[in-house]
C-alpha cells in the first residue's frame, strides 16, 4: 500500500475565531464551498464529533461521506476521514487534518495535512499527477470560504 501526504496552506484577512467558525461547521461547507451545497448530517442531523456528513456534488454526481473524527476548539483542529465515495476512488482512505492558526494582526491561516492510502502500489509519475491536482483541488476549495468571509463582513 502507498501512503501519500498532501500539505498545504490557505491565508484569511479574518481573525482565527471568524474563519474557524466555518471550518468548526461540519454541516454548513455548503455555504461556502459550492460542490457541497447539497450537504447533511445524517442521523439526528447534529454536528458533533463521531457524525458522518454526506455530501452529492451536483456538478459530478459524485457522493462523499464523511465521518468527523476530531474537533478541538482550543487548538482550531477539524479532523474528518473520508468512509464513502460514489463511484469508488484507487484509496482505501483519506484523512484531513485542519488547524486554523494566528496570521498577523486579525488574519489566520489554514494549515492542512491530508493523508491518503492508495489500495496499490501506485507510481512515482502517477503519484505526483495526483498530489498536483489534489493541492490544486484543495487551495481552490478554501479559498472560496475567503471570498464568504468577505460577503458576510460586508452585509
Amino acid at each position: 500500500m502507498t501512503q501519500a501526504t498532501l500539505n498545504f496552506e490557505a491565508s484569511y484577512n479574518f481573525p482565527v475565531e471568524q474563519t474557524w467558525a466555518e471550518i468548526a461547521d461540519f454541516g454548513g461547507w455548503g455555504k461556502w464551498f459550492s460542490p457541497a451545497k447539497n450537504l447533511f448530517i445524517e442521523g439526528d442531523g447534529i454536528d458533533r464529533v463521531g457524525c458522518t456528513r454526506t455530501i452529492r456534488s451536483d456538478a459530478t454526481g459524485i457522493l462523499y461521506s464523511e465521518k468527523q473524527l476530531e474537533k478541538n476548539e482550543n487548538t482550531h483542529t477539524l479532523v474528518h476521514l473520508l468512509t464513502k465515495r460514489e463511484p469508488a476512488t484507487a484509496f482505501d482512505d483519506l484523512t484531513s487534518n485542519l488547524q486554523i492558526i494566528p496570521n498577523g494582526e486579525g488574519r489566520s491561516k489554514l494549515v492542512a495535512t491530508i493523508t491518503i492510502n492508495f489500495k496499490n502500489e501506485v507510481d512515482r509519475e502517477a503519484f505526483e499527477k495526483f498530489s498536483s491536482i489534489g493541492v490544486t483541488r484543495e487551495i481552490e476549495k478554501f479559498q472560496s470560504l475567503e471570498a464568504y468571509l468577505q460577503a458576510q463582513n460586508q452585509q
